[in-house]
C-alpha cells in the first residue's frame, strides 16, 4: 500500500513538473520515457539492495545505507523483501549516459556500504560529468525559461558550479531575443577551486561572481537556489542569507520522498543527507520566505517565494 500511494503522488507532481518543463519531457521522449527512466532507477535500487545484502551490511550504520534503507522503506520495501524489477529494454537516448552513474554506484555499493567514498579529485570528475549531461542542461534550460526567471532583473545563481551560468546564459538569452527577459544576473560559489574557474567563465561571458554568501553586499531582485541544499552542511543559513540578498526566491530541489538510486550516487560522491519535503516547508516556513507558487513537490519540488 505504501509503495502504491507513492507513485500516485510521484506520478501527479512529475505531471505537474513537466507541464513546466515541457521541452525537457519532449527532449526525454514524453511521459513513456520518463516511466522508463522511473522503472531503471528502481531496478539499480534493488540491485545496490542485493548488494548490500550479500555483502552482509544491512545493518550497517553507514549513511550509506541508511539512505538505501529509507528509499527501500518508502516502496514498502525492506533488504529482506525486494521486488523482481527488469531493467527497461528500451530506455531514451537522452538518459543512456545517465545509467554510467547508477552502474558506478552499484559496481561500489560493498565498500559505500562499508564508509568508502572516493577521492576529492574523483568526486568533482563525476560530478562534473553529471551535470554537463545534455539532458540535465536542457532540464535547468527549461525551467528558467518556463519559470521566466530572466524577467525579475538582477538574478543571483546560488552555489552555482560551472554549468548553471552556461545554462542560464542559454535561457536568459532565448528570452532576450523573445523580448521578455535579460541577462542581468551574478553567479555564487562556495567551493575555492570551483570557484577559480567561475572567475574565469564570468570574464568570458560578463557575469559577476561570487566567492561565498559574505561577500555579496548587493541586494538582488531573485535568488535561484537549484539542487543546492542537500551539499549545505546547514541549509536553514542558506535559506537566512538567501533572503538577506533577495527579495524572491527560486527553489528548486529534490526531496526524500522522493529520492532514487540516483542520489545514492550524489551522497557517495560527496552530498550530505536529502531534504525531506516536511523539512524544506519547514525551513521556509521558519525564515519567512511566503510562498507565491508551488509547481511541485517531489519528486523534485519547485516553487517560488517572496520575502
Amino acid at each position: 500500500m505504501k509503495g502504491t500511494i507513492r507513485k500516485i503522488q510521484l506520478i501527479i507532481n512529475s505531471i505537474a513538473l513537466l507541464r513546466v518543463a515541457k521541452e525537457v519531457a519532449e527532449m526525454g521522449g514524453g511521459m513513456l520515457a520518463f516511466a522508463r527512466l522511473s522503472q531503471l532507477e528502481d531496478y539499480h535500487l534493488v540491485q545496490i539492495a542485493k548488494a548490500v545484502r550479500e555483502c552482509g551490511l544491512c545493518d550497517s550504520k553507514d549513511e550509506f545505507v541508511w539512505i538505501l534503507k529509507h528509499m527501500l522503506d518508502e516502496r514498502g520495501w525492506s533488504c529482506d523483501r525486494l521486488p523482481n524489477i527488469k531493467r527497461p529494454s528500451k530506455l531514451s537516448e537522452a538518459f543512456v549516459d545517465y545509467e554510467n552513474f547508477l552502474e558506478w554506484t552499484l559496481e561500489n555499493t560493498c565498500r559505500l556500504a562499508g564508509g568508502w567514498r572516493p577521492e576529492p579529485e574523483e568526486a568533482r570528475a563525476l560530478y562534473a560529468a553529471l551535470i554537463t549531461l545534455p539532458w540535465y542542461s536542457a532540464y535547468r534550460v527549461a525551467l528558467y525559461t518556463a519559470l521566466r526567471i530572466p524577467r525579475e532583473g538582477r538574478v543571483l545563481l546560488a552555489g552555482a558550479g560551472l554549468q548553471e551560468p552556461l545554462d542560464y546564459l542559454t535561457a536568459c538569452k532565448r528570452a532576450e531575443t523573445e523580448g521578455w527577459g535579460n541577462c542581468n544576473f551574478a553567479a555564487m560559489e562556495v567551493d575555492p577551486d570551483v570557484y577559480q574557474k567561475l572567475q574565469e567563465l564570468g570574464v568570458k561571458h560578463g557575469f559577476q561572481t561570487y566567492f561565498g554568501w559574505d561577500s555579496i553586499k548587493e541586494r538582488f531582485d531573485a535568488v535561484v537556489m537549484q539542487n543546492i541544499l542537500h551539499w549545505a552542511s546547514n541549509p536553514a543559513d542558506v535559506f537566512q542569507q538567501a533572503k538577506r540578498v533577495a527579495r524572491k526566491l527560486y527553489l528548486i530541489q529534490g526531496v526524500l520522498e522522493g529520492t532514487s538510486a540516483g542520489f545514492l550516487f550524489t551522497y557517495a560522491i560527496g552530498a550530505s543527507k536529502p531534504v525531506s519535503y516536511k523539512t524544506l516547508m519547514g525551513l521556509v516556513k521558519s525564515i519567512e520566505w511566503r510562498p507565491v507558487k508551488i509547481y511541485s513537490k517531489m519528486p523534485l519540488f519547485v516553487g517560488v517565494f517572496t520575502a
